[in-house]
């Protein structure tokens, strides 16, 4: 049994209207988490930390990140992970940071690297 040509019209209409809000929805998302004060700050510290660039190699760029951030009444926390690549290896970093009096401070920074050596702490 199929459906009335018009029904099929009207559902794939609803469909499309449905991808769009829910892509609008997650590109925002990533946008939030991406240009957030505590990424940046994480970003910056690990592309000029010397023990990253001996593993990774310079440049390093950063890929996506995922996580969570919240912010109320001039506070906040961030919990992130996201990507890094540079020309000798890839990795992971975790950052872990707290917003107090309007500023970001980092309270963990760790890099896993694709080699599988030992998590490297990019706050010393």
């Amino acid at each position: 049994m199929s459906l009335p040509r018009w029904l099929e019209l009207r559902l794939v209409r609803w469909a499309g209207v449905v991808f769009l809000v829910v892509a609008g929805i997650l590109a925002l998302v990533i946008s939030l988490l991406t240009n957030s004060e505590a990424m940046k700050l994480a970003a910056a510290r690990v592309s000029t930390h010397q023990g990253a660039i001996e593993v990774l190699g310079a440049p390093i760029e950063t890929g996506l990140p995922q996580g969570r951030i919240s912010v109320a009444n001039g506070t906040g926390t961030a919990d992130l992970t996201f990507e890094v690549r540079g020309p000798r290896g890839e990795g992971r970093v975790r950052v872990q940071a707290t917003k107090t009096e309007e500023q970001w401070v980092i309270r963990q920074l760790l890099l896993s690297t694709s080699a599988r050596g030992p998590v490297l702490d990019l706050l010393k």
